[in-house]
């Protein structure tokens, strides 16, 4: 059986790939897998509504008006019984939320959004409120796409046995944040590939845990660590340059440089031009690029052409059953190269 780590930062989607190859090899997500997952999906709601709402005054875009502020203390309240099974939904609360959203201060706020931390499935979630009770009722059983667009925080470890074209895999899903991390190390024994997710469209974000950090900075230093480690000398390394969706709307669309603090000078210049345009693709590639030499440039020079990079988007099916078998072919090839039998 192959061993297959998947590692990273907290938020880079490493566990969204682990669910989607659960979903594709595994024993998938059955209703009552996903009647479970309900109260988190309420809980994602009200924590990030709460979320911005702080937001507003920190960032000072102070709500105004009695129904706006009514509307924020009906939230508040709710999402101060949580967490568990209260962190349910009412007409009342939707409503609020609903109202809230169309609020100029609240889109104001999430305008800045890379100056706090809000779940990126924030704009799924809240364009499906529109649809309650229907979806987001007490009895709405969640869709796949609606666990997928759940954030729940790993931790300790998790495991899958899965066939991918007729070889066995156990994929291994750990916390990304700094706190989980020290659990990394006792796995480190016999892995036969590294999936390491870091994620494109973070570079202008500060860390959970620590709001002084970048991103990128943080993937850049953890990716430095774990792909020049011994234990790993002898392991296929895959990058996984993750959210390629939610980069192109940051970089083409919202028009955010990567450069955009001073502190990745040497990145692509400006910001993306209009897509669908050869200007747009070549701007595109040179970013890409760009992400990939300065992951490579962490190891030594006669490592990085076997480090195979794969740009996905991990909440894409499609794109993720795709990406999965070609990391599947690429690490058995690997080991039958390092065999010495190709």
């Amino acid at each position: 059986i192959h061993k297959l780590l998947l590692l990273g930062a907290g938020e880079s989607g490493k566990s969204t790939i682990f669910k989607q190859i659960k979903i594709l090899y595994g024993n998938g997500m059955d209703e009552n897998y996903r009647v479970k997952a309900r109260p988190q999906v309420w809980s994602n709601i009200l924590e990030a509504c709460n979320i911005v709402i702080e937001a507003c005054d920190t960032l000072g875009h102070k709500l105004e008006g009695e129904d706006a502020l009514k509307a924020a203390e009906r939230v508040t309240e709710q999402f101060a019984k949580m967490p568990g099974s209260e962190a349910k939904l009412s007409e009342e609360v939707v409503d609020s939320i609903l109202l809230l959203k169309k609020n100029p201060q609240i889109q104001a706020c999430l305008e800045e959004r890379s100056k706090f931390q809000l779940i990126d499935s924030w704009d799924y979630l809240s364009e499906k409120l529109e649809k309650y009770p229907a979806w987001g009722g007490p009895s709405w059983i969640p869709t796949e796409e609606d666990v997928l667009n759940t954030r729940v925080r790993t931790t300790g470890v998790i495991m899958q046995n899965v066939t991918i074209d007729n070889s066995k895999y156990q994929i291994i899903d750990v916390g990304g944040q700094r706190t989980e991390r020290r659990k990394w190390m006792r796995l480190f024994q016999g892995v036969t590939g590294i999936l390491f997710v870091a994620s494109l469209s973070e570079y202008d974000q500060t860390l959970y845990e620590d709001s002084e950090t970048n991103r990128l900075d943080e993937t850049l230093n953890l990716w430095k660590t774990n792909a020049n480690r011994k234990e790993f000398e002898d392991s296929t390394m895959i990058l996984v340059l993750n959210k390629f969706d939610l980069f192109i709307k940051k970089y083409f669309h919202k028009k955010v440089p990567i450069e955009y603090d001073g502190e990745y000078v040497h990145s692509p210049e400006g910001v993306g031009p209009p897509l669908c345009s050869d200007e747009a693709n070549e701007k595109c590639e040179k970013a890409i690029e760009w992400y990939a030499n300065m992951f490579k440039a962490q190891v030594p020079a006669e490592k990085r052409s076997s480090i195979y990079v794969h740009v996905t988007t991990a909440l894409n099916p499609q794109n993720m059953e795709a990406f999965t078998s070609s990391c599947a072919k690429h690490v058995l090839r690997q080991g039958l190269m390092k065999a010495g039998l190709t």
